[in-house]
């Protein structure tokens, strides 16, 4: 198939069969020529079960063999569900997968139907709809999961992630540059590539690229109407028990400033004490940042010392400089000693915990490549868990 043929960007034309050198119309060939019935422009087309799918920038279309002396029928299959890019889609069994305007697509025959999707605002909101061109989607066969990168509302490549499950039904969201990749199939592993060109494999060994790997879950109502719950054992499931430590933040409603308890080294039963309507889990690798020897290594980077006062001097795109936790618009001793107190359990500042935790955190693990000071910080030693279905027991507050 030519896509776009002649400079048309509604036209599909083909060559005769078995025989790419060969693409004029005859009777005693199979080349022709189709242009869709769309108003949109041919995005990318991809090779399904049966059928080639062929998506515009507003529509998707499907292409039939049927022998002479049509050779193809084609078929609208779905409108309103254009993809964002020329490389946002993926085939698996299960049908073909796209990343669309503001939302996620299928065509597993029939019509296309739009997924669900619990992470949506966070995605949409957070690209870059200047360069959503860059947007690309890969299967990773093995664990049953299609990754769209796209790049973020502060970068011009594509630096975060959001994947699907199409089993299970489940999403996930990260930050991981990414611009290029195949799954496994020629090669062992997937190959997946960075802008700089650096290839990786993927889905092999422990190695976390100097990062520590977590799992979080969105938030999780455990009261309803005026009911809060008291929270005070974590029932673990897991296979590798004491590898994994457990962080819970809580919220008394929507809005509510959250609070953050944990964390906690898995024992069966684990006890924990908190209480809220809506808490979200994060389950750690064991293996984290030393923020005691983290606060020493800022308060060198305060007075100068390499290369940390590079590294906490590195400002972002809203002008904050990454080393300064506390927000006065300056990195120095006091950012040290905020993460000093976090180190020690007695920072009570939410918006400083969160900004260590969520900001902080991978963008000193991103450096762990680069410099032995960073990986100074770390344990060298990294685990392999996997975590099951964990309990809470919970009572409502006032009650038994």
């Amino acid at each position: 198939f030519a896509l776009g043929a002649g400079g048309n960007p509604r036209l599909v034309q083909w060559s005769d069969r078995e025989d790419r050198e060969l693409w004029t119309p005859a009777a005693t060939n199979e080349a022709g020529d189709f242009e869709l019935q769309t108003s949109g422009q041919i995005m990318q087309a991809l090779r399904a079960r049966g059928q080639t799918v062929i998506l515009t920038d507003i529509d998707a279309h499907t292409a039939t063999y049927q022998g002479p002396p049509f050779v193809y029928g084609f078929e609208r299959v779905g409108s309103a569900c254009g993809t964002i890019s020329r490389k946002a889609a993926a085939v698996v069994d299960q049908g073909v997968f796209w990343m669309g305007l503001g939302s996620f697509f299928v065509y597993a025959g029939g019509a296309v139907q739009e997924v669900p999707c619990e992470v949506i605002d966070y995605v949409f909101t957070d690209l870059n709809n200047n360069y959503r061109s860059h947007v690309w989607a890969v299967s990773n066969g093995q664990n049953s999961e299609i990754w769209w990168f796209y790049p973020s509302s502060g970068s011009i490549e594509c630096d975060r992630y959001v994947s699907f499950n199409y089993l299970e039904g489940h999403w996930s969201i990260g930050s991981m540059p990414r611009t290029a990749g195949v799954d496994r199939g020629v090669f062992a592993t997937p190959i997946w590539f960075d802008a700089t060109g650096q290839a990786y494999n993927h889905e092999t060994g422990i190695s976390y690229d100097g990062a520590s790997a977590y799992a979080e879950t969105g938030p999780i109502s455990l009261g309803a109407g005026d009911q809060v719950m008291n929270v005070t054992h974590l029932i673990p499931d897991e296979v590798t028990q004491g590898q994994v430590t457990a962080t819970f933040k809580t919220r008394f409603y929507p809005n509510d400033v959250e609070r953050s308890y944990g964390p906690y080294t898995m024992a069966n039963p684990t006890s924990v004490r908190f209480t809220g309507r809506q808490i979200r889990m994060r389950v750690f690798d064991e293996v984290l940042i030393s923020y005691s020897e983290l606060a020493t290594f800022m308060l060198a980077g305060a007075v100068g010392s390499q290369p940390a006062a590079t590294i906490f001097n590195t400002v972002d795109a809203s002008g904050r400089k990454l080393g300064d936790v506390d927000n006065n618009g300056v990195f120095g001793s006091s950012d040290a000693a905020a993460v000093s107190a976090y180190a020690a359990g007695s920072q009570s500042n939410p918006a400083i915990v969160a900004y260590i935790e969520d900001v902080l955190t991978p963008a000193v693990q991103s450096y762990y490549n680069d410099y032995a000071e960073v990986r100074a910080l770390y344990l060298p030693v990294r685990s392999n868990w996997r975590v099951g279905v964990m309990r809470i027991d919970a009572k409502p507050r006032g009650l038994r």
